[in-house]
């Protein structure tokens, strides 16, 4: 009997390759004012004050106004996302590593972007703030959103809100956005608020990322609703996955660019929320019926 065969196995690979659950990213990119094919390291959005009517009496001089044309300017920064198959290692297995690997990389490279809108949405300095008072996202608070937003004539159209999925989790707990005869959103049934258009946002669940996330200190947690021409993202080149050999390396490189930058352009179009995180959400809701 040959005893040693053993060593010899033959070991058969599942061609499947599952992949660790991440973000795929450019969840927040067609949110924004976006400037594409940049030349340069420096992208301007400009924006224009206002000026109001005033009564005045005939022949009398015009005083005129100035509506204060302005802009803001966001530098771009290189990102990259490398990762390196070595040639000999292809026949080890049966399934393309080097589209599995440049799949990861354009998923790098998209929560990458979202982290940018994230960081200028955090840097906007908004004074457009409602604070987490021991509280987690509740119905009250995402009204609150809304006056800031009509108070300020912030246009109907094209609001959006990033939100944590313990926000979901807590805002879940109001029957405004579980009970069909506040809504038609089917939450339950979907399981989620992302993607839906209620209280007149579109809604973003921002998921843990390694690149930050939706800014947390200790148990408060920093959610953000804006309009979308109140936030621009410039790109110089555009997000671009190449695979190419090295040859001394004898190994094949994927490698994932991208040169772009987002900024606040009006931070007048931007709310910060903070919610606490810590707090639990009564899962026994009482519905009753009108």
């Amino acid at each position: 009997m040959s005893t040693s065969l053993s060593n010899v196995d033959q070991t058969i690979f599942d061609e499947m390759v599952k992949k660790a659950y991440k973000s795929q990213g450019h969840l927040l990119r067609d949110k924004v004012r976006m400037r594409n094919d940049v030349q340069g390291t420096v992208v301007s959005f400009r924006k224009v004050g206002y000026i109001t009517a005033e009564e005045y009496a005939f022949q009398t001089q015009v005083d005129w106004q100035d509506p204060n044309f302005s802009k803001v300017d966001v530098t771009l920064k290189a990102w990259r996302a490398p990762t390196l198959i070595d040639d000999l290692q292809q026949f080890l297995y049966n399934f393309d590593a080097k589209r599995e690997e440049a799949e990861l990389v354009a998923m790098a490279l998209g929560r990458r972007s979202d982290q940018l809108i994230i960081d200028a949405l955090e840097a906007s300095s908004t004074t457009n703030t409602i604070a987490n008072g021991g509280e987690g996202l509740t119905y009250t608070k995402v009204r609150e959103i809304n006056k800031f937003f009509a108070k300020k004539a912030v246009p109907p159209q094209e609001r959006c809100i990033a939100i944590s999925a313990t926000g979901e989790e807590q805002l879940m707990a109001s029957l405004q956005f579980t009970n069909n005869q506040f809504n038609q959103l089917n939450s339950i049934t979907n399981g989620s608020l992302n993607g839906a258009y209620v209280m007149g946002m579109n809604w973003v669940v921002i998921p843990d990322m390694d690149e930050g996330g939706l800014p947390l200190s200790g148990n408060i947690r920093s959610c953000f609703a804006w309009h979308k021409k109140a936030m621009g993202m410039g790109v110089g080149r555009e997000f671009s996955t190449i695979i190419e050999r090295v040859p001394h390396l004898d190994s094949w490189q994927v490698l994932g660019k991208m040169f772009a930058n987002a900024v606040a352009v009006d931070a007048v179009g931007i709310v910060e929320c903070d919610i606490d995180e810590s707090v639990t959400v009564d899962s026994a809701l009482t519905v009753t019926t009108i």
